[in-house]
């Protein structure tokens, strides 16, 4: 019965990554795939006597497509399946509960491991914050050290044309006096 509850916490945790929540061809086939899914997961939970084996299965079949997706690297495909996917969980909860006695403990189990992973996000995007907030000093520092260097270079060079212009007029005088010397 953990299984059906897995779903939901995958389904909690994608949706609250946040993130790009722009929405392209595969995002629609994911919505067109959860209403399948939701539609099936009606049929199970109808009744007086839900089949929990099969909202075990088909909860555990949304599980196994969010997973497909993130695999695939369709990040927005995967978060729009969770997102639809926990509409429909949070909607339908007493159902689902009533098909699978044991959701209650569970439910509580998947809202603190839902926590805990949203607040290991924010701890990693703190870090990648800070990361990128070091590599940009440093990416800076390097800047800077690299213009000085130019400063330097050209400083050297203005001075060594400098010295060479005075060289110039020096020996120009020089031979200006010589050449005035022997007339």
């Amino acid at each position: 019965m953990k299984k059906i509850f897995i779903i939901a916490a995958s389904a909690l945790l994608l949706a609250a990554c946040g993130g790009n929540k722009t929405e392209n061809a595969s995002g629609e086939n994911a919505d067109a795939s959860v209403q399948e899914l939701t539609a099936e997961l009606d049929q199970a939970l109808a009744g007086e006597q839900p089949d929990g084996k099969e909202v075990e299965d088909l909860m555990k079949r949304g599980q196994d497509a969010v997973q497909e997706l993130m695999a695939k690297g369709d990040s927005a495909a995967a978060r729009a399946y969770a997102d639809r996917l926990n509409a429909y969980v949070q909607a339908n909860i007493e159902k689902i509960k009533a098909a699978a006695p044991n959701a209650g403990g569970l439910l509580e189990e998947v809202a603190a491991k839902g926590e805990q992973t949203v607040d290991e996000a924010k701890e990693r995007a703190e870090e990648a914050v800070e990361e990128a907030k070091d590599r940009a000093e440093q990416a800076a520092a390097e800047a800077k050290e690299q213009a000085k260097a130019a400063a330097e270079q050209k400083v050297t060079e203005a001075e060594e044309a400098a010295k060479a212009k005075v060289n110039d007029a020096v020996n120009k005088g020089i031979d200006r006096l010589n050449n005035a010397l022997k007339k």
